[in-house]
C-alpha cells in the first residue's frame, strides 16, 4: 500500500499512580486524511484452477490475458 504523509498524530500520556494505586494512561490518536480504500485481492478459484492447469504448458505472461478477461481484478503479479 502506498504511504502518505498524513499528519497524524499519536501521543500516549501517563500520570503516575495516584492514592489509590491506580495509573491513568491517556492515548490520543488524530488521522487527519482517509487513506485510499483497500480492494480485494483474492484470487478466484477459477483462475486458481486455470493456472494450476495449465503451468506445464503456459508461461504466467500468456496466461495473464485470459485471466484478466474473466477477472479483472487479478493482478499480473498475483498471476505469476
Amino acid at each position: 500500500m502506498e504511504h502518505f504523509a498524513y499528519r497524524s498524530q499519536f501521543h500516549v500520556g501517563i500520570q503516575a499512580a495516584n492514592q489509590s494505586g491506580y495509573w491513568k494512561v491517556t492515548i490520543l490518536l488524530n488521522h487527519h486524511q482517509n487513506h485510499k480504500p483497500y480492494f480485494d485481492v483474492t484470487m478466484p478459484l477459477e483462475a486458481i484452477t486455470l493456472i494450476r492447469d495449465n503451468r506445464e504448458w503456459t508461461t504466467p505472461v500468456s496466461m495473464a490475458p485470459q485471466i484478466q478477461a474473466l477477472h479483472p481484478n487479478v493482478l499480473l503479479a498475483q498471476i505469476h
